[in-house]
C-alpha cells in the first residue's frame, strides 16, 4: 500500500492534479457503468 502511495504521488506530481481528478472522474463512470 505504500509503495503504492508513493507511485501515485509521482503520479500525481508528474501530471498535475487538476490531471488526475478528470482520470478519476472518467474511472469513475467508467466503473459505475461495468
Amino acid at each position: 500500500m505504500e509503495f503504492a502511495r508513493y507511485i501515485w504521488t509521482l503520479y500525481v506530481i508528474d501530471c498535475g492534479t487538476f490531471h488526475v481528478m478528470m482520470l478519476l472522474c472518467w474511472c469513475d463512470i467508467v466503473c459505475s457503468n461495468k
